[in-house]
Parts: C-alpha cells; structure tokens; sequence
C-alpha cells in the first residue's frame, strides 16, 4: 500500500523485501540528506517562516495520506525529516518528508513474522486502512479490505 503513494512531502517506497529465513523485513526508501525537525529545533536557520513551511508540507502530506484511507498514527519530529534545500527554498514540498509508517523490520525477542501473520491488531498499527471491513495484513503492514 506505501509502494503507491506519491507526494512530494513523502518518504517514496520502492518496494519491501523478506528474508524469512532470517526474520528480516525491510522497505526500499529514497534517502533524504538533511535532518529530523527534532534536531533541527535548535538551528538558528530553522526560523518561524521555515517552521510553517514544514507544517504546511506535512499537512499536505497527511491530507494525501488519509485520502488514501491510511492514518500515520505517530507523526512527531523525528519522523519529519528537512532536506538540506529546506534553508534555501522552504516553500518546495520536496524539501520536508514524512517517514516511518511503523513498518518492522526485524524481528527481536518475539516470534518470527511470517506472510499472513499478525504483530498486532488494527487498532495499534502504525499505517492503518479505515474502514469498518474485515482487514487482512499486507507485508507493508498497511491494512486493505478483503474481497
């Protein structure tokens, strides 16, 4: 489900790939150079002008989000990353990205995660479908309606 969703505020996704025999799921992302608004809220460059900015971008990002029927769940500043363009030019969208949809990408002490398993329920997923259908998972943990 994050594979098709294209703003310019968002993390894109390539795609996802498993290693079951390892316990690894992992997500092809863009890199962005720059930082998180967590540590950039000390940055004497990071002024009010630049700080709407960032809000209006996130904003638009969330809006084409929900309008896809998937919620963040756990926007907070280390999930909005600044690109390093963001002091020159704050009002491009490319220059503020949403990421971690709270994908899990390697398995700790529980048990192993396997295609068609559950780590937890909808309700306490990070990127969730919404809807009142009965739900199945998706390797990218998004949530879809089944047929």
């Amino acid at each position: 489900m994050l594979v098709r969703l294209s703003h310019p505020s968002l993390v894109r996704c390539h795609g996802a790939l498993e290693d079951s025999g390892r316990c690894i799921l992992g997500l092809v992302l863009d890199y962005v150079e720059g930082e998180s608004v967590a540590g950039a809220q000390q940055d004497e460059r990071f002024t009010l002008a630049h700080r709407f900015a960032a809000l209006v971008h996130v904003a638009r990002a969330l809006a084409h989000v929900h309008g896809a029927e998937l919620v963040h769940r756990d926007v907070k500043p280390p999930k909005v990353l600044l690109a390093k363009d963001l002091w020159a030019h704050p009002q491009d969208a490319d220059t503020v990205k949403l990421v971690d949809f709270g994908e899990r990408t390697a398995c700790t002490h529980s048990p192993p995660l396997r295609c068609g398993t559950l780590s937890s329920s909808p309700l306490s997923q990070g990127a969730s479908r919404c809807s009142s259908e009965r739900y199945v998972p998706s390797l990218s943990r998004a949530w879809q309606p089944t047929a």
